[in-house]
């Protein structure tokens, strides 16, 4: 943990339960990540993925990536927009797509990430059913709550009938075929 204007910055390794880790840092007070919670998987593929739920991906609080680089056999630190993220998309895994899963160059030993105090997070709670379970100002833990009792209606319990998670990608379409479907479908 580094302290630095307002900002905190917090080291995982790539092997800890994506989970365990979101709570870890509410239980620090530490807020950014509380819209990640619930999702399945370890640290070190959030990035390869850029996971993302109710209104941020995890490429925003990332501040770099410690990877040993397997072409040059030597570890290396990534910033963040050395990474190219995109939608559900990142460096690592293009390059994994583009050479094949066992070909992969990276192999990501633990993730930076940006972290703020909680009483000084910037909060997303653009979702409708987030701002729906959140009484009162919303805070980091508030806001994971109310991801977790949404998140909690929609799955099997995790215990009983433990899942992957979904994994999609909403489409992308271009403007004129948007303002189309608005015009045939304005519900």
């Amino acid at each position: 943990i580094d302290r630095k204007n307002n900002k905190i910055l917090v080291r995982c390794f790539a092997g800890e339960i994506w989970n365990e880790f979101v709570e870890w840092t509410l239980a620090n007070n530490f807020g950014g990540l509380e819209n990640l919670i619930l999702i399945p998987g370890t640290v070190g593929a959030a990035p390869i993925q850029n996971i993302g739920a109710y209104g941020i991906e995890v490429s925003e609080r990332i501040y770099s990536i410690n990877a040993l680089d397997l072409k040059n056999k030597k570890l290396v630190k990534l910033a963040a927009d050395e990474c190219d993220f995109d939608y559900r998309n990142s460096l690592f895994k293009r390059q994994m797509l583009h050479d094949g899963w066992y070909n992969a160059r990276y192999f990501i030993v633990s993730v930076d990430f940006t972290l703020w105090p909680d009483n000084q997070s910037p909060l997303v709670t653009s979702y409708q059913n987030v701002k729906n379970e959140i009484i009162n100002h919303p805070t980091p833990k508030k806001v994971a709550r109310a991801i977790y009792k949404i998140r909690n209606k929609k799955f099997p319990n995790r215990e009983s009938l433990p899942n992957l998670g979904s994994f999609f990608q909403n489409p992308i379409i271009n403007n004129a075929l948007a303002s189309s479907l608005k015009i045939k479908y304005p519900e």
